[in-house]
């Protein structure tokens, strides 16, 4: 496992570390502990900053489920260094203003650890190369920002507002697996690497048209 994994799993594994931590340490403001991991992973990120376009990092960690062509592999290029340096340094300061925010008898330990994990489904939505993978991440953000929303459950419009953000990203996250199994059966590949060399038969496919639909609506209803 090579350090950019680690990077990518960092606030995952801190997601279950930070509220047992919470449970028997009642000291300093618990996002003092966690304003380092944003600020690790965004300075990490930043050090490929000056890497020429033509050098491409692309990982493949392991075959998950080969046989359904589910792998863990990460691709850092221009685009997706600006969202993952974009996700980290915005983690950071939301950590550090939630410091001033949120008040040390608030549950800090759940709250945390809805942000890291919102964090690290970002970060693998951005960075994966496998669809599938992809999804994965995708419906990670689902759930970790239905539980940022509904952090307050003592207010009614945040239950609502919760409950009315997972209706419709769980929808959509169905839509875009459907447009990854069409995208898939054209380009005969679940890597995105693949897909991208081979659009030109993508695009003649009769499934092309169907896919990008079925994209956009999802797109469209996690923007919403």
């Amino acid at each position: 496992m090579s350090l950019i994994h680690i990077m990518i799993l960092l606030p995952l594994i801190f997601a279950i570390i930070i509220p047992i931590l919470y449970r028997f340490y009642k000291g300093i403001h618990l996002g003092w502990f966690v304003l380092p991991i944003p600020i690790i992973i965004f300075s990490y990120f930043m050090s490929y900053i000056n890497v020429p376009a033509s050098d491409k990092l692309f990982i493949v960690i392991c075959d998950f489920m080969p046989r359904l062509g589910m792998n863990f592999s990460f691709h850092l290029d221009g685009l997706s260094l600006l969202f993952a340096s974009l996700i980290t340094g915005i983690g950071a300061l939301v950590v550090l203003y939630s410091i001033t925010y949120l008040s040390k008898n608030e549950s800090l330990g759940n709250f945390y650890c809805y942000l890291l994990m919102f964090m690290g489904a970002m970060l693998g939505v951005v960075l994966s190369d496998n669809l599938l993978m992809l999804y994965l991440f995708w419906e990670l953000t689902s759930i970790s920002s239905f539980l940022l929303i509904a952090y307050w459950r003592h207010k009614q419009s945040s239950i609502y507002g919760a409950q009315k953000s997972l209706l419709i990203t769980v929808f959509g996250g169905l839509m875009l697996l459907g447009g990854f199994i069409c995208i898939a059966i054209a380009g005969n590949s679940w890597s995105i690497t693949s897909l991208v060399q081979n659009a030109a038969e993508i695009q003649s496919s009769p499934y092309f048209i169907f896919a990008m639909i079925l994209i956009l609506i999802g797109a469209m209803t996690k923007s919403a």
